[in-house]
């Protein structure tokens, strides 16, 4: 009698295979399974790793954002050109690092029109660790203007 899931040209083919491989099948099963696992968590891995990147540039462009907005208002020359206020400046972007506890501020340089604001990061992927720093730069004015 023959089977539905069985063709009459292969009848017996995986009673045969199975019984000749010598676990070469499940050797290869098990393979392919430790492959696709390795590759999901290679692209989980470096899908962390951007995330983390990615909140690093983000907190250090807003950072220096926020510091190239404070303008010291008694600075205005004979030509209206504003100048940064140092202090309110830096206290601005250490408020916006602060308020994201991942990242650390590295080097933060303020001179008389532009701020420069160096954070860093450190990703904790599931494969591996990695430090990343990003730069975020503001100016007051426009010296091309």
């Amino acid at each position: 009698m023959r089977s539905w899931y069985k063709p009459a040209g292969v009848a017996g083919w995986w009673e045969k295979v199975t019984s000749e491989d010598g676990g070469y099948m499940s050797v290869v099963a098990a393979m392919f399974v430790i492959t696709f696992i390795g590759c999901v968590a290679v692209v989980i891995n470096q899908h962390q790793h951007l995330d983390a990147l990615a909140l690093a540039r983000e907190t250090s462009f807003n950072a220096a954002r926020a510091g190239g907005q404070q303008i010291d208002e008694g600075s205005l020359g004979a030509e209206n050109i504003p100048a940064l206020d140092p202090e309110a400046a830096e206290q601005a972007a250490e408020e916006i690092v602060a308020a994201v506890p991942e990242v650390s501020i590295q080097a933060l340089d303020v001179d008389e029109t532009e701020i420069v604001v160096v954070v860093e990061i450190t990703a904790n992927g599931i494969l591996t660790s990695k430090t990343f720093k990003a730069t975020g730069r503001a100016t007051a004015i426009d010296p091309n203007r």
